[in-house]
C-alpha cells in the first residue's frame, strides 16, 4: 500500500472534489466532513489479498476482524500473502487464526481462482462496478458485500453504496435521526445525492460509527 501509487495519487485528488460536493449537496454529511477534513486513502492494490482480508472480516467487527488478519498475515514469511503460500498450509494451521473451516473453504477457493486467472484485475480497468461485482460473486463466499469492500478499498472505485454494511446503516440511522435502522430504499433516498462520490461518503460514514457525540447533534 502506497500513498504515492499513480492510483493513490489520483484518488488524493478525487477525494478533494468528493469532500467538496458531499458537503454542498447534505448538510448533515457536511458537518462530519468539516469536522474530519479531506480523509487520506490509499487503496490495496493487491487483489488477492484484499479479497482475503475482506471474507474474513465478513460479519466480523472491525476490532475482532484486525486481530484475526493479523495473525493470520504472521503466518508468511515477511508477512506477504500469497495464493501459493495459502495453499501450502494445512487447515489447522490457518484456524488456529480464529479462521472457521468455512471461511477456510472461501479464501481457499480465493486463492484457486486467482491462479487458474478465473478472476483477474487485468480488465477490471474496462468493467463497471456492476460487471465486476458479478465477475467476483462468482466465487463462492464472495458476495455483495465483500465484492464492493474489493471496489473500495482495492480497485479505488468511488461510487460505491454499501448498503448492506452495518456501519453504514448504524451511521446513517444516526446522523438523519432515524428511529428504526434504514433498509436500502430509505439509504439511496438519502443519498441520492451523493453520487458520483458514495464510496467516499462510505468512508465518512465508517469514520463516524464510533463517535458518539453525534448521537445529539
Amino acid at each position: 500500500m502506497s500513498f504515492n501509487s499513480p492510483l493513490s495519487l489520483k484518488l488524493n485528488s478525487v477525494f478533494q472534489k468528493a469532500a467538496k460536493h458531499l458537503s454542498e449537496v447534505d448538510e448533515r454529511l457536511g458537518k462530519i466532513i468539516e469536522k474530519l477534513g479531506v480523509l487520506e486513502f490509499s487503496p490495496n492494490e493487491d487483489l488477492f489479498f484484499s479479497l482475503v482480508e475482506s471474507v474474513l472480516s465478513q460479519q466480523l467487527t472491525p476490532k475482532a476482524a484486525d486481530s484475526i488478519i493479523k495473525r493470520f498475515v504472521s503466518l508468511f514469511p515477511g508477512g506477504y500473502v500469497t495464493p501459493y503460500a495459502l495453499l501450502g498450509l494445512n487447515d489447522d494451521e490457518v484456524r488456529s487464526c480464529g479462521i472457521s473451516k468455512q471461511k477456510i473453504s472461501y479464501i481457499r477457493n480465493v486463492a484457486e481462482c486467482i491462479l487458474d486467472g478465473s478472476i483477474s484485475s487485468n480488465h477490471f480497468n474496462r468493467m463497471t462496478d456492476e460487471e465486476i461485482i458479478s465477475q467476483l460473486v462468482r466465487i463462492k463466499g464472495v458476495g455483495t458485500w465483500t465484492a464492493k469492500m474489493v471496489l473500495i478499498f482495492s480497485l479505488g472505485r468511488t461510487d460505491v453504496l454499501p448498503h448492506e454494511d452495518l456501519g453504514v446503516i448504524n451511521s446513517i440511522r444516526t446522523i438523519y435521526h432515524l428511529k428504526d435502522k434504514p433498509d436500502r430504499e430509505t439509504i439511496e433516498r438519502i443519498s441520492e445525492n451523493w453520487h458520483p462520490y458514495c464510496s467516499v461518503a462510505s468512508l465518512y460514514l465508517w469514520k463516524l460509527k464510533d463517535d458518539l457525540s453525534w448521537e445529539k447533534q
